[in-house]
């Protein structure tokens, strides 16, 4: 599988200046995203006074949950390792790892053999880091969970309540991977967490390789437990672990005949065929006009629940 490249993705691309080395470079490779991009950049950012769903109490909520992620993504390589090496099993250290990231909110934990088809080619979402290459060498193993999110609230999307959810999910996750990646440094290994902003993978991937669900037709994971309804997390480790199997239950049949995130997707970026990608520009457009990041595929989903 061809790794994705971080700087082709959505919010990668809206971070690109004009007059900079990195928007010029972006789109002397790019030409056919120029117009697209300048367009939506110039109606930026998500969430202002005129939007369709602007509300001045719920959007500054959902500002200010970003603006505390924005403060916490440089800690996302933790304090320097502890140089005492804790010794312990692999499926001693596995069972421990699981247990802290329950106690701290995550509703499923899996832990997968780190592979590039999941990792990003390149990194894209700052200036600073434009153009890195990423590698998986001392990571062999990529930690996945997933933090339930506010159903009811969930279900009033596209409203801003739905955005409350989002975002609290995101920083549920955030601290999650923060607590696994300083645990992992204590016991004297190197581990590296991936949260809003400052990701090295591509998480819906990654979590189907460690065993936490499947990808649905909208692009994301389905896990048996709460459908669609979580936002996923992950740390990447070099702590002796043991590996969880792939998800092995498939999605597909189900998206198949259902088929609900493409009725219902109002920007219609979501393709009839299960095997296709959505058109992200499309989507991103939607979240602009909303001033939300819409979630109505998130709502109508029934998962595996077929049914309901």
């Amino acid at each position: 599988m061809k790794r994705s490249d971080e700087r082709d993705i959505m919010f990668s691309r809206m971070a690109r200046k004009p007059n900079t080395k990195e928007y010029d470079q972006y789109y002397s490779l790019h030409p056919e995203l120029l117009e697209i991009d300048d367009t939506l950049r110039a109606q930026m950012p998500i969430g202002k006074p005129g939007d369709r769903f602007y509300d001045s109490l719920k959007t500054s909520t959902v500002d200010a949950a970003f603006q505390f992620l924005d403060s916490i993504k440089p800690l996302v390589e933790g304090p320097t390792a502890s140089k005492i090496l804790t010794t312990g099993t692999a499926e001693d250290f596995t069972a421990h790892i699981k247990s802290i990231a329950e106690l701290y909110g995550a509703s499923v934990t899996g832990v997968a053999k780190s592979d590039e088809s999941f990792y990003y080619s390149h990194r894209g979402r700052t200036d600073q880091v434009y153009g890195d290459s990423v590698s998986i060498d001392n990571w062999p193993h990529t930690i996945v969970f997933a933090v339930p999110m506010n159903e009811a609230m969930i279900r009033k999307a596209p409203k801003a309540e739905e955005s409350i959810a989002v975002t609290q999910g995101y920083v549920q996750a955030a601290i999650v991977g923060m607590i696994l990646t300083y645990t992992i440094k204590a016991f004297g290994y190197e581990a590296r967490n991936h949260m809003d902003g400052n990701y090295l993978c591509t998480l819906p991937l990654a979590a189907k390789a460690a065993g936490i669900g499947d990808i649905g037709q909208h692009g994301l994971i389905i896990t048996e437990a709460h459908g669609p309804r979580v936002r996923l997390g992950a740390v990447s480790t070099n702590l002796p672990l043991v590996n969880d199997p792939p998800f092995s239950k498939s999605i597909a049949p189900i998206c198949e005949t259902c088929r609900r995130c493409v009725r219902n997707c109002p920007s219609k970026a979501i393709p009839n065929d299960i095997l296709a990608t959505i058109t992200q520009e499309k989507c991103f457009e939607k979240w602009l006009e909303y001033g939300t990041d819409c979630g109505i595929c998130l709502s109508v989903c029934p998962g595996f629940d077929e049914g309901k």
